[in-house]
């Protein structure tokens, strides 16, 4: 008798290696599709902190107005959100006793800053307001929650804004 593999052998051993190759290539893609979503949660938490950081810095100057504040909004249907500026005529329109409102598009006093996109298989599961907005100089916030989610909600994760500006993410 020679040395050497059966057939028998031969296909066991290819058997082996194919269903190993599946698990990896499953986990692997499992592994993207994770890292997509928490890739996400970190660019909404900078976003809004983006906000947070340009109602400081803009606060009482803005080209043709005063700056009131600025937030993000959050698109459910189209999985996009941006960072809008909202400036009135004078200081005395955006005390702190009045709230900074929604993202209205059609109105003049908004300004687009930033527009941005969810990646590919990532949507929003919940989002408890559409505006997350950020008043100077004491960074008041409306606060709200915004949850991603990937693979029909299987993997979630979420950013928390406090009513005194915290953004958290979970």
């Amino acid at each position: 008798m020679k040395g050497g593999f059966t057939l028998i052998e031969t296909l066991v051993v290819i058997a082996i290696v194919a269903i190993l190759s599946t698990i990896i290539i499953a986990y692997s893609n499992s592994g993207n599709t994770r890292l997509a979503l928490f890739s996400d949660r970190a660019k909404i938490s900078g976003a809004l902190e983006r906000a947070k950081n340009l109602s400081l810095e803009k606060w009482g100057g803005y080209g043709g107005g005063v700056a009131c504040g600025y937030g993000v909004y959050f698109s459910v249907p189209t999985n996009s959100y941006l960072i809008y500026g909202y400036r009135a005529p004078d200081i005395n329109s955006c005390n702190s006793s009045t709230t900074l409102p929604a993202y209205n598009p059609s109105s003049p006093n908004y300004e687009v800053i930033q527009s941005l996109s969810l990646s590919g298989g990532v949507t929003f599961s919940s989002v408890s307001t559409s505006s997350i907005y950020f008043e100077p100089p004491y960074l008041n916030s409306n606060g709200g929650a915004v949850t991603l989610m990937i693979g029909g909600g299987n993997t979630t994760s979420s950013v928390e804004v406090t009513s005194d500006g915290g953004v958290t993410s979970l």
